[in-house]
């Protein structure tokens, strides 16, 4: 325990955060009902130590320099909480909202009892506090939130444990074929992208020789533009897992690319990437 411990809260800066608040709370409770044992305070103090040596490693304070440095706003000023809500925390809210709204629905018509109250309670409040804490941060990129919707879920299902809702036998078919189509959308979408870079791979190795090579963009199925989760996938795949338009000699995505294919130079072509519906600044 004192292994996963260290691993746990050596993973993720907000995320370690949130698992030392509900293990903590876990503790205060097998202590008040004369159950805690020596695995439980290994693991704690594994936790603790793990967290530590991720917050104070030195790369993180030269982050803070450089954070520092190239802030645009000034740090802790009114314009960057706004800029940290627009950007971060009003998408996990939204997001979460509905799970929320199980929570709620537990306290209304459930069937509370204390030991579930106070379950429910501390995996939802971990839920809202990531979030809050990441609003410190120089910037609050919606991804660095990516426990706050896990720990959210937790507390919603067992709010709806709870609650006993039994549904009609319609709704169900109709939730199981709406995620069935939701499976075969993502997995086309998954196919779609595999069969791109398939083709892209072969336009690549016949002109390898080139000086310069002028991939396409890799297009992205999605459903309309409203739908968060495809906005995001786009984002994140356009932003993070694709070369860019731009030539110069500090692209780092670029020249990775250039080298892994044994190529002089590579470049993403800038006018068929702005007719895309999906088109992003880089």
């Amino acid at each position: 325990m004192a292994i996963f411990g260290l691993l746990a809260g050596w993973s993720n800066e907000s995320g370690g955060a949130m698992i030392i608040f509900l293990t903590f709370l876990a503790l205060i409770y097998f202590w008040r009902k004369k159950q805690l044992e020596r695995w439980m305070l290994a693991g704690f103090v594994g936790l603790f130590v793990g967290y530590a040596l991720l917050m104070l490693a030195p790369g993180n304070f030269q982050r803070y320099v450089v954070d520092a440095n190239d802030a645009t706003v000034p740090l802790f000023s009114a314009q960057m909480f706004i800029d940290n809500f627009e950007d971060g925390m009003e998408e996990i809210l939204w997001n979460d909202a509905l799970l929320y709204a199980a929570v709620i629905f537990y306290f209304v018509r459930g069937k509370k009892s204390v030991e579930a109250t106070q379950f429910i309670l501390a995996f939802a409040a971990a839920g809202i506090l990531l979030p809050c804490i990441l609003m410190f941060s120089p910037e609050f990129p919606a991804r660095a939130a990516f426990l706050s919707p896990v720990l959210v879920m937790i507390a919603s299902v067992t709010a709806l444990e709870q609650t006993q809702i039994n549904l009609s036998p319609k709704i169900i078919s109709a939730a199981l074929i709406v995620w069935l189509a939701t499976v075969v959308y993502t997995i086309g979408v998954d196919w779609s992208i595999h069969s791109q870079i398939a083709e892209r791979q072969i336009y690549v190795e016949q002109h390898k020789h080139d000086d310069l090579i002028v991939l396409q963009p890799i297009y992205l199925p999605y459903l309309p533009e409203h739908a968060l989760w495809s906005w995001t996938i786009d984002s994140y795949v356009r932003f993070y897992g694709d070369v860019t338009p731009y030539r110069d000699e500090f692209n780092n995505r670029n020249i990775t690319y250039a080298q892994y294919y044994g190529l002089k130079e590579v470049v993403l072509d800038a006018e068929a990437n702005k007719k895309l519906t999906q088109y992003i600044y880089y």
